[in-house]
């Protein structure tokens, strides 16, 4: 939020994440509702 980025910008930036592995791991629907990770 310091530099007005969003969660993907900042990771991929940071060299965290590629573009394709963010798209993969990062699921906006289960970030804004409570929800329990299970293995799949």
């Amino acid at each position: 939020m310091d530099h007005d980025q969003t969660l993907r910008q900042a990771a991929l930036e940071l060299g965290f994440v590629t573009e394709a592995e963010f798209d993969r791991i990062v699921d906006a629907r289960k970030m804004v509702k409570p929800y329990v990770a299970t293995e799949q």
